[in-house]
């Protein structure tokens, strides 16, 4: 991805195309971007050949049209039913349904209510519902309030300090959560955020002799009772969040930047018969920018997408290698691409030293955040996370995706141990509409340690 990078400031506008300057090039560009044009573009086309067949299919029938317009519903389209579904390992894959209504309180739709239900192959569950509203009282106020209930008997957890083999704990908590805000200036918004959660833990159901920790130096770092492993207890999150948002469409943007930062102070009720402050404080940090490369709108028109779309069903294996050659990279695909980059941060406090914050409060990423080659979480006091995106458009609603990501934890955000930096590539597709995220299948690696398969309805930025 550092090579793509450096082969796109050769790039310029000549007339109404997008061409590259090979003249202007200095002697190290041009070096580094040979194997980008000559290697690197043309394997990640070839590697998309196994997707061909489904995208022959869906384009002779029309599935992605005619799959929107039937779980689209109303007047005014203002209602979407659909199923969902999440592929990962073990006992994490799941499939659900999802209601979506528009308006459903208010004539002019400032309102939005979203329930899902998710069931998992060993029939755990997990529901949530969350009703928001914008112009509260004839105001520029908005709100939101959710509720979410799971059922996870095999949840897991694991921080690398304490101890290796991790924690194994059954999870039937329930949350209710809300937030007010306004517009302050701009593209600039606060908003105070409150809840309620009720944190239940048990012991699993199948109880083995390594799920509970080790003695000696590392329960006394992590005593799973003053931690709240097995323990009943409630947590009342208070927090303020500062929000800019200049992305042009939510789910396909070509420009604009998100930054979203999260201060929250967490009380914690008692438990395990321990009199101690286990109360801690978060913040949390996120920032995205997109920008298109070239000056054609990032949208295919109709007679393009008519012209790919005969292109790939016409498409065999050597048209697939030769489809990113260097010419057709100059004509075609420099003309159109966006760059998504996304930077994470977040960072746990004990309130009390002496009183250790529950594991709840602990920092992870994960597939979602960003380690979309692992199917493992890793856990700490803080945590980074960067991710690196090149998309195309491949045909209507469909993109190409390139990855490249970083994750490292640790114990403070002032230091960090190089020996727990994570790296993960891969590439995929994602189908959407510009406001409206539908699926995406992608492929995630980390080193030559396999592969990670992503089938998810959830978006890679969240």
């Amino acid at each position: 991805m550092f090579l793509l990078l450096l082969g796109m400031v050769s790039v310029y506008a000549a007339g109404d195309s997008i061409q590259v300057d090979q003249t202007s090039r200095s002697r190290i560009l041009t070096v580094v971007s040979w194997p980008l044009e000559n290697v690197i573009q043309p394997v990640f086309n070839a590697a998309l050949w196994p997707f061909r067949p489904p995208l022959v299919y869906f384009m002779e029938n029309n599935v992605l049209e005619r799959g929107v317009n039937l779980i689209t519903l109303g007047d005014h389209q203002q209602v979407m039913l659909y199923p969902t579904f999440n592929l990962k390992p073990g006992t994490f894959s799941s499939t659900g349904i999802t209601y979506r209504h528009r308006g459903l309180l208010s004539e002019a739709g400032n309102d939005y209510w979203v329930n899902s239900i998710s069931k998992f192959i060993n029939n755990d569950f997990d529901f949530r519902t969350k009703y928001s509203r914008t112009k509260l009282f004839g105001t520029e106020m908005q709100g939101w309030v959710s509720y979410r209930y799971r059922m996870d008997r095999d949840a897991q957890f694991c921080v690398k300090e304490f101890d290796e083999r991790g924690y194994t704990y059954a999870d039937s908590s329930w949350e209710v959560k809300g937030g007010v805000g306004n517009p302050l200036y701009g593209k600039w918004d606060w908003e105070y955020q409150f809840g309620v959660d009720r944190k239940l833990f048990d012991l699993p159901s199948s109880l083995e002799a390594e799920t509970l920790p080790a003695t000696g130096d590392s329960l006394l770092l992590f005593d799973r009772f003053h931690r709240g492993f097995y323990q009943n207890f409630w947590q009342f999150p208070l927090g303020v969040q500062l929000m800019y948002n200049s992305k042009n469409f939510s789910h396909a943007p070509t420009q604009g930047q998100l930054i979203r930062m999260l201060w929250q102070y967490v009380p914690v009720s008692h438990y395990g018969g321990a009199s101690l402050n286990h109360d801690f404080y978060t913040f949390n940090l996120v920032y995205q920018t997109f920008f298109l490369i070239g000056k054609k709108q990032y949208t295919l028109t109709r007679d393009e997408s008519k012209a790919n779309k005969k292109y790939l069903q016409s498409m065999n294996l050597d048209k697939t290698i030769n489809l990113l050659s260097p010419d057709q990279l100059r004509e075609t695909l420099l003309e159109r691409k966006v760059i998504a980059l996304q930077f994470r941060m977040r960072q746990m406090w004990d309130a009390d030293l002496d009183g250790l914050a529950p594991f709840t409060g602990f920092s992870e990423i994960n597939g979602n955040t960003p380690l979309r080659g692992y199917e493992r979480s890793y856990f700490d006091y803080n945590t980074y996370g960067l991710s690196l995106e090149y998309r195309w458009p491949l045909v209507d609603l469909v993109d190409g995706v390139v990855f490249n990501e970083y994750g490292i934890f640790g114990r403070d955000w002032k230091t960090q141990e190089w020996g727990n930096l994570r790296n993960s590539w891969g590439f995929g597709i994602r189908v959407r509409r510009p406001n409206l995220f539908l699926t995406r299948m992608q492929f995630g690696f980390h080193g030559l340690h396999g592969v990670s398969l992503i089938m998810t309805i959830n978006p890679e930025f969240q």
